[in-house]
């Protein structure tokens, strides 16, 4: 256990985070999320800007409860 929290749940939201980052942006995600907009246009379009699957971009979103 590190801080209370199994190590292998940590690691995983570690990976998690890095793998959501490495593929969007931090800043393009904010601002998308900030747009408030989740039709599939809106995830088309964004996905095409970022060069990447829209099944990328959902599974980051239904990941943070969006």
């Amino acid at each position: 256990m590190i801080n209370g929290i199994p190590f292998k749940k940590k690691l995983r939201s570690r990976a998690d985070q890095f793998a959501s980052d490495f593929f969007i942006p931090k800043l393009d995600y904010k601002n998308f999320v900030e747009r408030n907009d989740f039709s599939e246009r809106a995830i088309s379009n964004f996905s095409k800007e970022l060069e990447l699957l829209p099944d990328i971009l959902v599974g980051r979103l239904q990941l943070m409860s969006l």
